[in-house]
């Protein structure tokens, strides 16, 4: 027969080894899950953008820029004319292209920026606005 010391230990290792495998399945869940949804914030020209981002007072090449987010709504120039210049400003919402600038126009080109639209640009070097 067993001592009630023995059944007692028995019993708190059931317990222990328990509570171990709930945490553990926690933890893989909710590594699972990170993985699955990916980092927070824009990671492509599909995401939205960061509602607190700050306006910067001049936009590069390569990079997203959300009028209203995290650049002001407005008309802005390239501060020096480039031939290679490539831009393009698509609503934010359905992505259709808005409005498009290729390669080839003659001196520094300008763009009006609302809210509500995606801007981005290669080939064009920094954009400043155009006040």
């Amino acid at each position: 027969m067993e001592s009630p010391r023995a059944r007692g230990r028995r019993t708190t290792v059931v317990v222990v080894a328990g509570a171990v495998l709930f945490v553990t399945a926690t933890t893989a869940a909710a590594v699972v899950l990170a993985v699955r949804t990916g980092p927070p914030g824009p990671s492509s020209v599909t995401a939205s953008p960061a509602a607190s981002a700050p306006a910067v007072a001049s936009m590069v090449d390569g990079v997203d820029y959300w009028p209203g987010t995290n650049v002001d709504p407005g008309v802005y120039r390239q501060a020096a004319a480039t031939p290679g210049c490539e831009w393009t400003v698509v609503d934010a919402i359905t992505s259709e292209e808005v409005e498009r600038g290729l390669p080839g126009a003659a001196g520094p080109v300008t763009v009006n920026l609302a809210e509500g639209t995606r801007f981005r640009s290669t080939g064009c070097g920094r954009w400043v606005p155009a006040d």
